[in-house]
């Protein structure tokens, strides 16, 4: 099979992607394993796929999909439950920290807010929040 920038057009690929394929294979190219291995983080195969294999090879790539998907998601499972045991205590004790730091603070926002909203009851209510839009950038 050969790719080309107006198949890919044809079969409606995002801009980005028809752009970058334009730039690396003006004239198109000729697909083979060895070169979309080489570039297999390069492109959105899934959609390859959907969009440009023949209908009857559509079920064997979703089988071999799916089975390298599945191995991915058992790696990644392991790496995770590895990563929370190493780091499950750190975030134990950063939450124990962070917690009531966390909580003073936001008590000190309600407790200003409240005190400067209960002045605010008066003839100058009407222009309340007006000067957000200027100082909304001054404030973490």
């Amino acid at each position: 099979m050969k790719i080309t920038a107006k198949l890919l057009s044809g079969h409606g690929a995002c801009r980005d992607d028809l752009v970058r394929f334009r730039d690396l294979y003006p004239d198109g190219v000729a697909v083979t394993e060895a070169r979309c291995v080489t570039q297999a983080t390069a492109w959105n195969w899934n959609w390859a796929a959907r969009h440009l294999l023949p209908e009857p090879a559509w079920p064997e790539y979703k089988r071999v999909e799916a089975a390298a998907w599945a191995e991915y998601k058992r790696v990644e499972a392991a790496a995770w439950a590895e990563y929370h045991q190493a780091n499950g205590p750190a975030w134990n004790e950063y939450h124990q920290a962070n917690g009531p730091a966390l909580l003073a603070y936001r008590r000190a926002q309600a407790a200003a807010f409240g005190r400067l909203a209960e002045r605010e009851d008066g003839p100058g209510a009407a222009n309340l929040g007006t000067h957000y839009q200027e100082k909304r950038n001054e404030s973490p």
